[in-house]
């Protein structure tokens, strides 16, 4: 005959129910007693007293200067320029040509010191190049122009990755 295995017995659920509804006091407790500390307390924190530039006279705010250093050196006065025949003419100079990198999903592009080799530093979209030749050679598969960075760096970019501004 088929006998039945020993009945085990159950934890009852709401013992769990217990101890979750615990550490919600517990914590709401805790948090409470945090809010009253930060009132109660908050109001015995004093901040140092800044002096109103208006009514401190400045003498108290600058350091006084080393006595051993003595007055600044004079001047030697300078001798102003005799003038000249006519105005010096000034040299023309050509207008830059730029782009602007874009067509990257606002990823942005590096600039290379060669076209696909060794990469200078990235740019986001919207930096302004200054385009350098009008020489396109071919690497990698993408055609390059090579600009002039906003720090003065000079590189190649893939022609993909910028617009050409028309002056």
């Amino acid at each position: 005959m088929y006998e039945r295995p020993p009945r085990v017995p159950r934890r009852p659920d709401y013992i769990n129910q217990d101890a979750n509804t615990l550490v919600t006091f517990l914590v709401t407790f805790a948090l409470l007693g945090v809010v009253a500390a930060v009132l109660y307390f908050g109001s015995a924190i004093t901040l140092p007293e800044i002096p109103d530039p208006r009514t401190v006279p400045i003498t108290s705010l600058v350091p006084p200067a080393n006595p051993s250093s003595g007055p600044p050196a004079r001047r030697s006065p300078t001798v102003a320029p005799t003038p000249t025949e006519g105005p010096a003419p000034t040299p023309t100079v050509a207008p830059s040509r730029t782009a602007r990198i874009a067509n990257t999903d606002g990823v942005g592009a590096y600039i290379w010191r060669e076209p696909g080799r060794d990469r200078i530093t990235a740019w986001p979209d919207n930096t302004v190049l200054e385009l350098l030749s009008d020489e396109r050679p071919s690497a990698d598969g993408k055609t390059w122009r090579r600009v002039r960075d906003p720090r003065g760096r000079e590189g190649w970019i893939p022609d993909i990755y910028i617009v050409v501004n028309e002056p």
